[in-house]
């Protein structure tokens, strides 16, 4: 995911969250974004690195730009900026940074128990605060729940080891070539990072 845009997205949904205005799982969501969030976990515990580039919403659009470009080698450039995403996941430091990418590496490790919730549509606190009729249907929150049987894996939140924790993983859309607006009938979702949600933090 990319930093700046993590970051705006994250401050939106702790605003809906914090709001408490997030809608029901019964309300309609074009597509199926649990089932992207599951394949997105199973590749990080996994370590699919190839899988991760297409399925993350920040690599996944720059490889759709980079391949529909008339310039140059495209596949040359490509193999490039995998290489160069595949370096920053390798390097990427365990810990709790907001706008991290690739920080769920250390949120699902290969032992964690991890159970997929149903995909939310956020509402908004205000009328079109944010644009929710110019951008309808571009984010999607799925509840992801993890269970630490190792400590040795499991990752370190506020200086302790966590045995169980919630977090809201944010999914969304990829503009389609020129538009400028996400369309409710586009079925294709990309994974957009993590957060914790800390009052269901549960220590060892």
């Amino acid at each position: 995911m990319n930093r700046k845009l993590f970051g705006k997205n994250l401050a939106v949904v702790l605003f809906l969250l914090g709001a408490g205005v997030v809608a029901s799982c019964s309300e309609k969501i074009v597509g199926n974004p649990q089932k992207v969030a599951k394949e997105y976990i199973e590749a990080v515990q996994k370590g699919d690195f190839l899988a991760l580039y297409h399925l993350n919403r920040s690599t996944a659009r720059q490889s759709k730009y980079i391949l529909s470009s008339d310039v140059g080698d495209v596949k040359k450039a490509d193999a490039e900026n995998l290489a160069r995403a595949k370096a920053g996941y390798d390097s990427v430091e365990p810990g709790f940074h907001p706008g991290s990418q690739w920080g769920e590496k250390y949120l699902f490790p290969a032992s964690a128990k991890v159970v997929i919730g149903k995909p939310r549509n956020p509402q908004l606190a205000a009328k079109d605060t944010f644009g929710d009729n110019y951008e309808k249907g571009n984010t999607v929150i799925v509840i992801v729940s993890a269970s630490y049987p190792s400590a040795e894996q499991a990752p370190e939140y506020h200086g302790n080891k966590l045995k169980y924790a919630e977090y809201s993983c944010m999914l969304g859309k990829i503009r389609a070539d020129k538009s400028v607006m996400i369309y409710t009938y586009d079925e294709n979702w990309y994974f957009n990072g993590c957060f914790i949600n800390s009052e269901t933090a549960q220590y060892r």
